[in-house]
């Protein structure tokens, strides 16, 4: 186990962050071990129906544009 803390990219957060691939790995598999393609997000940005990526296309974009600037 990693001791090493993460904060969540979107608001900062700590708590229970999670790693978010921002390119789908089935979509584009040698994306599946590039460091860039990580983010961690807390889980209310991770999994939300509301504000979390995988349902909010605006933020997905976002984070998808940030990712292609590499």
């Amino acid at each position: 186990m990693s001791s090493e803390i993460h904060f969540c990219a979107i608001c900062g957060s700590s708590y229970a962050v999670e790693d978010h691939h921002i390119m789908f790995k089935s979509e584009i598999k040698p994306l599946e071990k590039c460091p860039y393609n990580h983010i961690y997000l807390c889980p209310k940005h991770h999994r939300d129906p509301k504000e979390g990526v995988n349902f909010n296309a605006e933020l997905d974009k976002k984070l998808k544009e940030n990712f292609l600037k590499y």
